[in-house]
Formats: C-alpha cells, structure tokens, sequence
C-alpha cells in the first residue's frame, strides 16, 4: 500500500509538472513578450475563468474520488458514478456557458474585456470533459501524468511558435484552453478503452440530483477557496492601473504554482489513500497522518525559506528585469507555503478524510467570506501591498480555524490526533 501511494504522488507530481511547471519554462518568454500590463490582463482572463471550472468541476475531483476510492473492486459502482458525473458536468457546462454570456453582455467591467475571456472560456470546456476522478480514486495516476505532460508540452511548443508580439498575448489563453481540452478527450478515450466495463449511459435525473446534492459541500468549499486564491487578482483589475496589476499576478502566480505543486499531488493521491486507511483501521491513520504531517510541514518550510532567499535572482529569471518590483511582494508571499503545509492537512486530510464536510465547508466559507470582505473593502482604495498582506493574513487565519475544528473532528471520533 506504502508503495502504491509514493508512486501515485510521484505521478501527480508529474501531473502538476504538466500544469505548472512547463508554463513555467513558458512564463519567461511571455513576460518578456507581452510586458507586465498585457501579463496582467492573461491572469485576470484567467482568474475570471477559473471561478467558472469551479462550476463545472462541482467537487466531483473530491466527492467522485472518494466515491470510487470507496469501491474500487466494484465495477457497477464504478461505472455508474463515472456516467453520472459525466453527464452532470455536461449540464453544468451548458449552466455555466449561460452564466458566462449573461455577466459578459451586462457587466460593463468585463464586457471592456468580452473578447479576451472568450480566449479564455476552453478552459471551462476541458474541465467540465476531464474524468480525473476515475484514476485518482482508483490510485492509478499514471495515465493522467503521461497525458498531461504530452499535450502541456506540445501546448508549450505552440506559445513560443504563435506569440510573437505583445499584440498577441491573447494567444497563450487560447492555447492554454485548447490544452486543457486535449488533455481532457485524450484521457476521457484512454479512460473508456482501459476500462470497458464503463459505458457512458444517460443517468435518471434523480441521480444527477442526487450527486448534485452530495458533491454541494464540496463545491461551495472549491468555490470559496477559489474566492481566497484568485479574488485579489480579480478585483484589484477592475481597479488599478495594469502594469501594478501584472506586479501582483506575478508574484501570486509563484506562489499558486508552487502551492499547486506542492500539494495538489497530496490531495489527489494521499486523500484516497488516508480515505482507504480510516476506514480500515483508524489508528493506523492516526500514525500516518502524524508522520505524513511532519514531513510535508518541513517541506513547507524548507520551501518558503528558500523562496525568501532567492527572490530577486527567481523574479529575475522567470520574469525578466522589468519585474523587479515583484520582489518584495514575493518575500511577503513566501510564508505562505508554510502555513499552507498546515491548512492542508487540517483540511483535506483531516476533516475531508473524516467525512465532515460541514465543518470544513465551515473553514473555507469563513476563509472565502474573509478575504471576499477584505479585498473588497480595503483593495479599491490601497493598491497591491495590502493585497500581499491580505493574503497572507488570511492563510494564517485558515490555519488556527482548521486546527480548532480538526481537534473537534477528533474529539467527536475519539481519534487521539496530535497528541
């Protein structure tokens, strides 16, 4: 079971690799293309983006993982979640497409901005066809590293071909979408050729229902963090001038990439794998909680220190001199991968793992709330410093929120956690 689980990681690894780390060697080339104004507006496009494949994706990557994690031998089980969720997404994506042209045509701050978030938009469509959830549950994660890093790569390839001038940078939200499209249908007909006791036939809408209603918690939670992560850059353009925006996005999408690499691997392979080991035998979990905390604890630390360290020499390089402002917000930023090592587990492999979703709807609600009233009440008068240090006093807050209602997660099970 240990070896299954360090091979899933390694391989969710390599998935975020495929997700972060090849735009990354991307990222420097564009910066310098497009400029810090135009890079400002492709993380706005993006963040705007984002909050809708939060409605498609609907916490089916949790709610279905723990689902088929739960009945990994049973195939009809398997077969009959993998349908549902398919086709539940489907209609989210048509509920989601109809959201999107309703605020574009009536919202004047994004209809400025119509044309650059319909580049954007396949972003939306390769998550609502991504089945992600099949493999992860399945602890069989292979597959989506393979696929990702192909098509991210070939995505890469086209940037540095397509992005010639700052005139451009609409291209790399194209191509970004396109990817994310390719990797969806690449692993959707792997998934139906690998498996074919999984047939894609059309649920009763009382199943949809059912999953819709199952999966809420989670999909308010995904919102909300969705809300705490990108909400800054989202309101900070409508208000400020694009250069200060693109300083800030720049510094926010190091520290998303590295949490995003840090610890999305240990949501999609560690979360079943803990899921798994509850339910056999609780105190076993108790003892691989403890150590798998310590570990990722020191990681976290170890990263943000090293972060702090070299943050003029990595703006530099990834960014370009044009960039040096980012620096300073960079270092504030750094602690960030610290307290994050902290709320995750708290979080996903605590309380998700425990099955209270309303307790941790209740973490990231209050964490979603807060950085909602405070990046709106404070941003449109100050400018990006504050916005550097709402988030992260908002990280810390996740982290005494997420331990107060952890320990009363254990107390209910009598789980002795952290003792």
């Amino acid at each position: 079971m240990q070896k299954i689980l360090y091979k899933n990681i390694a391989y969710l690894l390599i998935t975020q690799g495929a997700n972060f780390i090849l735009p990354l060697i991307t990222l420097p080339y564009i910066t310098r293309v497009v400029g810090p104004e135009n890079y400002g507006l492709i993380e706005f496009a993006t963040a705007v983006t984002l909050y809708f494949s939060a409605l498609v994706i609907f916490g089916f990557n949790t709610t279905a993982t723990r689902r088929i994690a739960a009945y990994a031998k049973n195939e009809k089980q398997i077969a009959s979640t993998f349908s549902v969720v398919f086709y539940t997404r489907l209609l989210l994506l048509v509920v989601s497409t109809l959201l999107f042209l309703i605020l574009l045509y009536t919202v004047p701050a994004l209809a400025e901005k119509r044309l650059l978030l319909w580049y954007a938009f396949p972003m939306v469509v390769g998550w609502a066809l991504y089945p992600e959830y099949v493999f992860q549950g399945l602890q069989k994660a292979g597959i989506l590293a393979f696929i990702n890093i192909v098509v991210k790569a070939l995505a890469a390839f086209a940037i540095f071909g397509f992005l010639q001038s700052k005139e451009d940078y609409p291209i790399v939200l194209a191509i970004n979408g396109i990817a994310q499209i390719g990797v969806a249908l690449f692993t959707l007909y792997y998934t139906l050729k690998k498996l074919p006791f999984l047939k894609l036939s059309l649920p009763a809408f009382r199943m949809v229902k059912a999953y819709l209603k199952q999966g809420f918690y989670a999909f308010i939670s995904h919102f909300s963090v969705r809300v705490s992560t990108f909400s800054s850059v989202l309101i900070l353009g409508l208000f400020i001038p694009e250069i200060e925006l693109g300083y800030f996005a720049a510094a926010a999408k190091l520290i998303i990439v590295a949490q995003s690499f840090m610890f999305m691997p240990l949501v999609g392979a560690l979360f079943p794998f803990l899921s798994n080991l509850y339910k056999k035998d609780p105190y076993e979990y108790d003892l691989q909680f403890k150590k798998l905390f310590r570990y990722t604890v020191l990681f976290g630390l170890m990263a943000s220190t090293t972060l702090y360290i070299l943050a003029p020499f990595i703006v530099n390089l990834v960014f370009g001199a044009d960039y040096s402002a980012v620096v300073p917000l960079l270092r504030i930023l750094s602690s960030i991968l610290v307290l994050t090592s902290f709320s995750h587990f708290y979080a996903y492999q605590g309380l998700m793992v425990l099955k209270e979703d309303r307790k941790y709807l209740i973490l990231v609600l209050c964490t979603g709330a807060l950085t909602a009233i405070l990046n709106f009440s404070i941003l449109p008068y100050t400018g990006i410093l504050a916005a550097t240090w709402i988030k992260v006093g908002v990280e810390a807050f996740m982290v005494f929120l997420g331990y107060w209602l952890y320990q009363k997660a254990k107390e209910k099970r009598k789980l002795s956690i952290h003792k």
